[in-house]
C-alpha cells in the first residue's frame, strides 16, 4: 500500500529510507494503515492503493511451517528476536502457533492480545518471520 508524506520537511521511517513531501513509501497494508492514523499531519494513504486484498492466509500445517520449526508448530515461533517461552505460550493462547499465522495476525488486534506488547513489536516479529521462511 501506498503512503504519501504530507509533512512539508519530509519523514525517514526506520528500515524504509526518507522521503520528502509528495514522495511516497509502499509499505505493507497494516503498517500504512497504522502511520496514516497515528499521524494524520504527516501521512495520507494513497486511495489508489487503498482497496488491497486481505492477507492471504496460510494453513498451519503447511511445508514451510514444518522446515522452519522442525514440524512442532509453535517451535518456530522461539526463532524470533524477543520471542521467549512466555510469550510462546502467550501467541498459542492467541491462536497463533506458527510463524504463517503470526505473519498474517492484524498486529494492531494481536498487541491487544499480548499484554506488554506494542504495535511496533509485533510487526517487527511479523519482518523476522517472514525472513525466517524465506530462507
Amino acid at each position: 500500500m501506498t503512503l504519501k508524506v504530507l509533512d512539508p520537511m519530509g519523514v525517514s521511517l526506520p528500515g524504509h529510507g526518507s522521503r520528502q513531501a509528495g514522495e511516497a513509501f509502499d509499505l505493507p497494508a497494516d503498517v500504512a494503515r497504522q502511520y496514516a492514523q497515528d499521524y494524520p499531519d504527516r501521512f495520507a494513504l494513497d486511495p489508489d492503493t487503498t482497496a488491497c486484498p486481505p492477507p492471504r492466509r496460510v494453513p498451519a500445517e503447511s511445508g514451510a511451517t514444518r522446515q522452519a520449526d522442525g514440524g512442532h508448530g509453535h517451535a518456530g515461533l522461539e526463532a524470533i528476536n524477543g520471542i521467549g517461552p512466555e510469550t510462546v505460550a502467550a501467541l498459542r493462547a492467541a491462536g497463533i502457533t506458527s510463524l504463517e499465522q503470526l505473519i498474517a495476525a492484524d498486529a494492531a488486534d494481536l498487541a491487544k492480545r499480548l499484554d506488554g506488547s506494542s504495535v511496533r513489536q509485533v510487526r517487527d516479529w511479523q519482518r523476522q518471520a517472514s525472513k525466517l521462511l524465506k530462507e
